[in-house]
């Protein structure tokens, strides 16, 4: 391989992780460097299911790599359940 090929090569590599850390929202200027894009993974929180929290059926992630072993059970409700609350208007946790 030629040295050229080579720089080519790696000039490719690094536009497409740059393209893909703006369209995640981590690099915003299309002009970033690899020094930039490393940053910009370097900054990436990593989290697991113990970041995820459950409150009313709604599941909140925080911004981060999550493994795909990351889960959450919510509680879920019978279909009686669901029919009752849509007709009362109730669609959170009764006191």
């Amino acid at each position: 391989m030629s040295v050229q090929s080579e720089i080519t090569r790696l000039t490719g590599l690094r536009n497409s992780i740059r393209t893909k850390l703006i369209a995640l929202g981590i690099l915003s200027s299309s002009s970033a460097d690899l020094d930039d894009c490393a940053t910009g993974i370097d900054g990436i929180t990593g989290r697991s299911s113990t970041d995820l929290s459950e409150s009313g059926g709604t599941v909140t992630v925080p911004a981060g790599y999550y493994s795909s072993s990351a889960t959450k059970t919510v509680a879920s409700m019978t279909d009686q359940e669901i029919h009752d609350a849509v007709n009362t208007g109730w669609y959170g946790e009764q006191s």
